[in-house]
């Protein structure tokens, strides 16, 4: 069964568990995001986080690969990074080794993560920013960049903030007050976003790519389901080629395989609201699954279980 499990080994230290991916996606606090599964088996995600007076500091696993739709809170700054220096993608661009996301509130992206994929992040208040860049005598436009990857850094640089938040989380720095904890942060955010070294372009090749793909998500998130890729060619108005490769180059997967992996995504969802009655052929049809029993066999692959135990483990008990 879904399950959040709340482990407090210190004031601020927090410990989340959940085993779907879209329960998973909403215990991180100052976000708004949704998340489905892209790998096949059974979901086991975990947050180690401390929530601070003016930051927020996490460590999220995930053991499948996701297609995550995400939004900080607005008046928040998110940089994050991988734990290990595996790589993802955000909005279609792939992270490198030693390379930051970020994104500042209100902007919605999306990250395509792996399986068994870690990564930290920070979310600083941006009023808390402000503050730290006028006492350094620094314009807020300087540092807070609207691009989704940050220049290259130092290996070193990237490591001594992995120690220090791994350090954090692990509680082995929570004796310290949270004001020492919190201008460590604010201090480390600053250098690297006024890190001058050069950033990476974007090539007008990706925002075409971009905008097909962004076009087909528009139209499955608003109209029916398309059924076949001529008809995502008519409504991206590009080629079958031109489709294929934007797909693959933006979300590493084909356009068939995202159209039936997100299907399957809005379906596990409607299955898990308490109070959805609907029968479950008649829930698969509305997602474009015409045989029960090819439709079941996929539900099961992805999610290791049926869609018939799904809507028993959400059901209202009586």
């Amino acid at each position: 069964m879904d399950h959040l499990t709340k482990h407090v080994s210190a004031p601020c230290l927090n410990i989340y568990e959940a085993n779907d991916a879209n329960k998973h996606a909403s215990n991180l606090s100052l976000w708004s995001q949704e998340y489905d599964q892209f790998s096949n088996g059974a979901f086991y995600g975990r947050i180690n986080e401390v929530v601070l007076a003016q930051t927020s500091v996490f460590k999220e696993y995930t053991n499948q690969s996701l297609r995550q739709q995400c939004n900080i809170n607005d008046g928040g700054i998110w940089l994050g990074f991988s734990a290990d220096n595996n790589r993802c993608r955000i909005n279609g661009l792939h992270t490198q080794e030693n390379t930051i996301m970020c994104r500042t509130g209100q902007q919605d992206f999306e990250l395509m993560t792996p399986p068994n994929f870690s990564v930290f992040g920070i979310v600083i208040d941006k009023s808390a920013l402000i503050q730290a860049a006028n006492m350094q005598k620094l314009a807020l436009d300087e540092i807070i960049p609207s691009l989704e990857l940050l220049p290259y850094y130092a290996a070193g640089t990237i490591s001594t903030l992995r120690y220090f938040i791994e350090h954090l989380l692990s509680s082995q720095l929570l004796n310290i007050t949270s004001r020492i904890q919190e201008d460590i942060l604010i201090s480390a955010v600053i250098e690297l976003l006024m890190n001058k070294q050069p950033a990476m372009t974007t090539r007008v090749s990706y925002r075409k790519r971009r905008v097909t793909v962004e076009t087909i998500i528009q139209y499955m998130t608003t109209s029916t389901y398309p059924t076949t890729i001529s008809e995502l060619c008519n409504i991206a108005n590009v080629s079958r080629r031109t489709l294929q490769y934007s797909f693959e180059s933006i979300l590493g997967i084909s356009p068939q395989r995202f159209i039936r992996l997100t299907r399957l995504n809005q379906i596990r969802r409607e299955l898990s609201k308490p109070t959805q009655t609907k029968p479950i052929v008649d829930i698969a049809l509305d997602y474009g699954f015409y045989h029960p029993g090819a439709f079941s066999q996929d539900y099961k692959l992805l999610f290791a279980e049926s869609p018939s135990i799904t809507r028993q483990l959400h059901m209202i008990s009586p």
